[in-house]
C-alpha cells in the first residue's frame, strides 16, 4: 500500500527513528552541558552569579601612629569621607554622570572631569576617588540620592593628621598620591595594597617605614539591590569563602628617637631664619632634634596638594622642600679646626705645647692669608688656637700636613660621605685631594687650598649632620656612631616589634694625650673670657663646650651685604656628654652671635627636663 505523495510507512519508520536519535542526542547534549555547569563548574558559575549581588568592600586600614622618645603622639589618622566612582557601573555615559553628580553636591563640573582624567583607574570595573574630603551635608545627600547616581558611593579614608604642623615636616616627611604614572611602576605585590587615588608615604619618616605604618586593609561582604543600595549581610557562612568579611589591622605606631619638646624649641629658634639645628645623644646616636628651615606643612599633603601652594613652595628662593640638616652642604668654617688638630697631634707635626706667633696674616710664598683678627693673636697654642680660633696658627698647621693628612682625618671622622641616617636622601658633602682637583677641574692642587681647607674653608663642604657625628666621635672615645631616629615599632597590640640598636661605623684609635688638649679648647671656648662663644653659649645650667665657626658665602674682598653663615658645634656637660648640638643659620653672620646662643637654648632645655 502506498501513501499520498508516493511516501510509504517505511519512509515515515526512518524519519522517526532518524529524529528520534537526534532529539535523544540534542537531550544528552543538554544535560551534559547542565551537568558541566552545576556540577563541574558549580563553583565557578555560583560565584559569578553571587559577584552580581554581592560585593567586597574595602575597609581601609588606619594609618600607624607616630611618637616621639617620651611618648608624646606627633601623628595620627582622623576620619574622611571620598565620593568613589565605578566608571562601568556609572553608565555609558560617563559625562552625564559627571554631570549628574555634580549637580547634586553643588561641585563644579569641569573639575569634576579633571579628577576624573587624573584619578580613575585602569581597570574601569575598579573604583577610585573622584572627590576627597566630602562635606558631612555632601555625604548625606549621596547617601540619600543613591538610587539616582548608579556608580559612585561613599568610603570611608582614613586621613593622615600632625598634631605640630610647624615642626619636624621634613623629618616627618609628607604623603603623596598615587597617579597613573606612578601606579604602573608598582609591583605586582604593591598593586594589591595601593590603588589609583590612594596616598603613601613618598619622603621622611612616612616614606621610611611606609610598609609598617600602612596596615592591611580589610573587606566586608554587601548586598547590592537594583539600584545600587548597599544592605549589610549579617552573615556569609552560607557563602563561598571568597564572600567572607576580613578585618582591617592597623598599621603599627612608630616610636622616635627625638624629643618633641626640643624639636618644638628647635622650630621655634629657627623661625624666620635659613639654616638647621641637629641635636644628638653621642653616647648612642639618637637624634634628639632635626629640625630645618624655612619648611613646609606636611597636613597640607595628606590628600592631594594645592596647586596653588606647591607652586609656592617649588618657585620659592628659599627652598623649603630642601632640608638643610642632611642635603644642604656648606663650608663647615672654624668647627673644622678641631680636626686639623686632632691631625696635627696624630701625625706628631707639634705638641700641645708649641706656640706658634701670630700678626694677622700669615704668608705662603707670595699669597698672603688673613686671620680673622687682623691685629693678630700674638703666640697661641694648640688650646689657645682653638679657644681664640686663630687661623694662623691652623694655617701653620695645614701647611705642615699637607691636603692628603688633612683628607685622610676629615674622612676618618665620617666627611665626605653619607652617615647612613635611617630615613633620609642625604648629601654626602666634598673632602677635597689632589685627585679630587685634578679630575674635577685637570689642574693641580696648590698649597693656598691646603691652608683654606685646614680652616674649614674653601672646597670642603659638609651638613649640619655630619659636624654633629663629627664632635660625637670627638668626645666619645673615638666612635663613629650612625645618627638614628627610630627608637622602635609597635604592632596594634602594643608589643614592641623592633627597638633601637647602637650602631658604630668606625673606631678612630688614638692616645690619651692627642684629644686632651683639643677637649681643653673647646672648653675654653664657651668658658673662659676671651673664648669665642663665651658671651653667648656660655650657661649656668650646665657646662658646654664647643666652637664656633663662621663660614664665608663671599671673599673678603666682595659685597659686604651678603652675610656670612654662622656655625656652632657644642655639647655639655663638657666633661661627661649627653647632647651634642650642632647649629648652622645661613647669612647669620658670626657664629658666636648668629648660632652658639640657639645651641645653648636646646642645652638648657635638655637638661631642664632631666631635672624635672
Amino acid at each position: 500500500m502506498k501513501l499520498s505523495h508516493g511516501r510509504t510507512h517505511d519512509d515515515f519508520r526512518y524519519g522517526f527513528r532518524v529524529s528520534f536519535v537526534i532529539l535523544t542526542a540534542v537531550f544528552f547534549v543538554l544535560l551534559f552541558r547542565v551537568w558541566q555547569l552545576q556540577i563541574l563548574h558549580g563553583q565557578k558559575w555560583y560565584a559569578f552569579s553571587e559577584e552580581n549581588r554581592i560585593k567586597l568592600k574595602t575597609i581601609p586600614a588606619v594609618r600607624g601612629r607616630i611618637f616621639d622618645r617620651n611618648h608624646k603622639m606627633i601623628a595620627e589618622s582622623r576620619p574622611s569621607y571620598d565620593l568613589i566612582m565605578v566608571p562601568n557601573k556609572a553608565g555609558k555615559n560617563i559625562d552625564q554622570a559627571l554631570l549628574a553628580v555634580s549637580k547634586l553636591i553643588g561641585w563644579n563640573y569641569e573639575e569634576a572631569k579633571k579628577n576624573y582624567t587624573k584619578y580613575k583607574h585602569p581597570n574601569s570595573n575598579r573604583g577610585f576617588s573622584l572627590k576627597k574630603n566630602l562635606s558631612r551635608n555632601e555625604v548625606a545627600i549621596i547617601k540619600a540620592n543613591q538610587p539616582r547616581i548608579d556608580g559612585f558611593d561613599v568610603q570611608f579614608i582614613p586621613t593622615r593628621t600632625y598634631i605640630y604642623p610647624g615642626s619636624a615636616n621634613h623629618l616627618l616627611g609628607r604623603m603623596g598620591e598615587i597617579d597613573a604614572d606612578a601606579y604602573k611602576n608598582l609591583n605586582k605585590e604593591d598593586r594589591q595594597r595601593y590603588g589609583m587615588g590612594m596616598f603613601w608615604g613618598v619622603s621622611g619618616i612616612e616614606k621610611k617605614y611606609e610598609l609598617e605604618l600602612r596596615g592591611h586593609d580589610g573587606v566586608r561582604p554587601v548586598l547590592e539591590d537594583v539600584w545600587g543600595r548597599e544592605q549589610e549581610l549579617s552573615s556569609t557562612n552560607d557563602l563561598l569563602s571568597v564572600f567572607k568579611g576580613k578585618k582591617s589591622i592597623a598599621g603599627s605606631d612608630v616610636y622616635l628617637t627625638i624629643d618633641m619638646d626640643l624639636q618644638l624649641l628647635a622650630s621655634e629658634l629657627l623661625e624666620g631664619k635659613k639654616g638647621s639645628i641637629v641635636a644628638l645623644d653621642p653616647r648612642s646616636g639618637e637624634i634628639l632634634a632635626m629640625e630645618s628651615k624655612p619648611s613646609y606643612i606636611s597636613e597640607y599633603f595628606v590628600r592631594g596638594v594645592d596647586a596653588e601652594y606647591w607652586k609656592s613652595l617649588i618657585d620659592n628662593a628659599d627652598k623649603p622642600l630642601f632640608d638643610r640638616s642632611v642635603q644642604a652642604i656648606y663650608p663647615p668654617a672654624s668647627t673644622f679646626k678641631v680636626v686639623s688638630a686632632f691631625a696635627s697631634l696624630m701625625e706628631k707635626i707639634t705638641t700641645p705645647e708649641e706656640t706658634v706667633f701670630c700678626p694677622g696674616y700669615y704668608r705662603l710664598g707670595r699669597e698672603v692669608k688673613r686671620c680673622w683678627k687682623r691685629s693678630g693673636h700674638g703666640y697661641m697654642n694648640l688650646s689657645d688656637a682653638i679657644k681664640h680660633s686663630c687661623d694662623v696658627y691652623f694655617y701653620e698647621m695645614s701647611k705642615r700636613l699637607g691636603i692628603e693628612n688633612l683628607a685622610k682625618y676629615a674622612r676618618a671622622f665620617g666627611l665626605g660621605s653619607k652617615t647612613d641616617i635611617d630615613f633620609a636622601r642625604e648629601s654626602s658633602g666634598l673632602v677635597p685631594d689632589q685627585a679630587w682637583k685634578q679630575k674635577t677641574y685637570g689642574q693641580p692642587w696648590v698649597g693656598g687650598e691646603t691652608l683654606s681647607v685646614g680652616i674649614g674653608q674653601g672646597a670642603i663642604l659638609t651638613t649640619p649632620l655630619q659636624m654633629a657625628v663629627v664632635y660625637a666621635t670627638l668626645i666619645n672615645g673615638g666612635r663613629v656612631l650612625q645618627p638614628q631616629v627610630l627608637k622602635g615599632i609597635s604592632s596594634p597590640d602594643e608589643i614592641i616589634e623592633k627597638g633601637f640598636q647602637r650602631k658604630e661605623k668606625a673606631v678612630i684609635e688614638y692616645p690619651d694625650e692627642v684629644m686632651q688638649p683639643i677637649l681643653d679648647g673647646m672648653q675654653r671656648v664657651v668658658q673662659e673670657v676671651g673664648g669665642t662663644a663665651y658671651w653667648y653659649a656660655n650657661s649656668r645650667i650646665v657646662p658646654v663646650a664647643g666652637k664656633t665657626g663662621t663660614a664665608q658665602v663671599v671673599s673678603l674682598k666682595s659685597d659686604k651685604d651678603i652675610k656670612d653663615h654662622a656655625w656652632f658645634v657644642g655639647y655639655a656637660p663638657s666633661e661627661d656628654p649627653e647632647i651634642v648640638v650642632a647649629v648652622i643659620v645661613e647669612n647669620g653672620e658670626h657664629g658666636s652671635s648668629g648660632a652658639s646662643p640657639l645651641a645653648r637654648h636646646i642645652i638648657e632645655k635638655y637638661f631642664a627636663k632631666e631635672n624635672i
